[in-house]
């Protein structure tokens, strides 16, 4: 059972992953040339912004189940699912918001936090101009310079 929820979450991590990586990488790259012609100050905290902004509606659902706490945490893990194994494990057996602890709560915070950070590192590659994904794609010739 533990495994296939680890799995389950991997999984949809990577799914999470490809969709925002290409997305906000690309904004990056476009931001560097635009910086580097002057048409943009250069904000290096933009993926990170981009990423806080992305993440909005989960942190408005995590104030009004904050604030309505009777509400049933799995009610939280339907709406925000792309975490719904990292819920159910940080949950464990709390039925409604009112009865997670600090730590809990706490954790919770800082799996919403998972995006952002997803989105900052994506925009920071292409800011830089570099893809890991290309080095996997194309392997260099023998002899080749």
């Amino acid at each position: 059972h533990n495994i296939t929820i680890i799995v389950a979450q991997i999984f949809a991590l990577g799914v999470t992953i490809s969709y925002i990586y290409p997305i906000m990488w690309d904004r990056g790259f476009k931001d560097l040339n635009l910086v580097k012609t002057d048409n943009m100050a250069e904000d290096k905290l933009r993926g990170l912004k981009l990423g806080m902004i992305g993440q909005t509606p989960a942190f408005l659902l995590f104030l009004i189940f904050m604030i309505f706490q009777k509400l049933p945490t799995a009610l939280f893990k339907l709406l925000d699912s792309s975490f719904y194994t990292l819920f159910e494990f940080v949950f464990g057996k709390s039925e409604i918001f009112g009865k997670l602890s600090p730590l809990q709560i706490i954790v919770t915070l800082l799996i919403l936090l998972i995006i952002p950070l997803i989105s900052w590192g994506s925009y920071t590659l292409g800011y830089k101009d570099i893809d890991p994904m290309e080095k996997l794609t194309y392997k260099k010739k023998k002899g080749a310079n």
